[in-house]
């Protein structure tokens, strides 16, 4: 997603260079071409171009490029947010390994084999008050 959003941040500045050489490549050309009327014809024009749509379309391709990047953007930002939140929980609840159970409930299936309930629920409660208070 970062690749995504550099590459959207790149395609806002090209956007941006885009249309301004544009303009200026048209604004060269009009003036030639005004020039050229001139020394030919006599002809003298006074007419500019009109650059509005041209800024128009340039802005609104920068404006949908920037959106997305800056929507890439917050993903990145929500997920490192996501990330940090799921350390900090295993670092203050640590998870048993698959195949690894908690002492507490192994002493817990000892003390209820030996037909000792009452005991093995108080091991399990005290563990369970031990996690929450973590």
């Amino acid at each position: 997603m970062s690749l995504r959003r550099d590459m959207f941040w790149a395609l806002v500045l090209f956007t941006i260079v885009l249309t301004v050489l544009f303009a200026l490549l048209l604004r060269k050309g009009d003036r030639m071409l005004k020039n050229s009327l001139q020394e030919t014809q006599g002809y003298t024009s006074s007419s500019e171009i009109n650059y509005l749509p041209i800024f128009a379309i340039g802005g609104m391709v920068t404006f949908a490029f920037a959106l997305m990047a800056w929507r890439n953007s917050a993903g990145l930002r929500r997920e490192q947010q996501h990330r940090e939140q799921m350390q900090a929980l295993r670092a203050a609840r640590p998870v048993a390994r698959p195949g690894q159970e908690d002492p507490a409930v192994i002493e817990a299936k000892r003390l209820w084999n030996e037909k000792r309930p009452k005991e093995a629920i108080q091991v399990l409660i005290r563990r369970i008050n031990e996690l929450n208070q973590r």
